[in-house]
């Protein structure tokens, strides 16, 4: 028996170097000899790839069109800005978010948050690779679960990748709605998600809250506490026998699910 699960773990092992490589998502954005410098960026600033790049990544697939998100903390920005001029990117648009709506609005529909966690946004360009640099003004993992959808809370760090639904997004295919107040001006990004294959939640009946097998489950008292890399999370071990820990994201932030009158679903804990 311990022959037979030691060579599964092999074959499954293999598998997922051969199918998960972070390359794929790196390369349309770095030329090859860029890939390892710019990992080792991420260890050192805690530089995290979100959004629609870490989406595809999980699910192995290509978004035309799609850019590379980037998440730091506005501190360490500056070195991550840096180092995308040096290499031949040019800076692009700058959004800075102020008490007032910000007043560039970026043109991926998907960077509609609830609150202000975030410091600034700013895009660089080479040829025609978009990589977007996103400041936060606390932890990455607060503006994550700040999205508009649930199907685009993942990331990947130097080390890791992680998907917080993994069981809703990718076998059942269900996105929940993060925050209602989100909604009149997030359509599009429904839309454009719903168009991916993704069926859009706007609510959560009854039966969906009790079902101790889903993502979303959320009927217990006291409520089902979560944390990044907890046993709901797909966590994805990258190569990284070059790095050292890093910035761990683990236990920084846990939260709960919870339903209220305006379904705001996030309890930063």
């Amino acid at each position: 028996m311990f022959f037979v699960d030691h060579k599964f773990r092999d074959v499954a092992a293999d598998y997922m170097k051969r199918h998960f490589k972070v390359d794929r998502i790196l390369k349309p954005f770095f030329f090859e000899e860029e890939v390892l410098p710019f990992r080792h960026l991420q260890e050192d600033l805690g530089v995290v790839i979100s959004g629609s790049a870490a989406l595809q990544f999980f699910d192995r697939v290509k978004f035309a069109g799609s850019d590379l998100d980037l998440y730091v903390h506005h501190s360490r920005a500056p070195r991550l800005m840096k180092w995308l001029e040096e290499n031949g990117f040019c800076k692009k648009v700058i959004v800075a978010w102020t008490d007032n709506e910000s007043e560039d609005v970026t043109r991926d529909p998907f960077m509609m948050y609830l609150d202000k966690s975030i410091a600034s946004i700013t895009n660089f360009k080479r040829f025609d690779a978009v990589v977007q640099v996103i400041a936060v003004q606390t932890t990455v993992i607060e503006t994550v679960l700040n999205f508009g959808l649930t199907c685009v809370m993942n990331i990947i760090t130097h080390r890791e990748a992680i998907s917080f639904y993994p069981d809703a997004t990718f076998e059942r295919r269900e996105a929940l709605i993060s925050h209602n107040e989100l909604a009149p001006k997030s359509r599009n990004l429904f839309d454009k998600y719903q168009k991916r294959g993704w069926t859009i939640l706007d609510y959560l009946t009854t039966a969906q809250r009790w079902d101790r097998k889903s993502d979303f489950y959320c009927a217990s008292k006291p409520a089902r506490i979560r944390c990044v890399g907890d046993k709901r999370c797909w966590i994805i071990r990258l190569p990284s026998k070059e790095f050292g820990v890093g910035h761990d994201l683990k236990h920084i932030n846990t939260w709960v699910l919870k339903p209220s009158k305006d379904w705001i679903c996030y309890g930063l804990r």
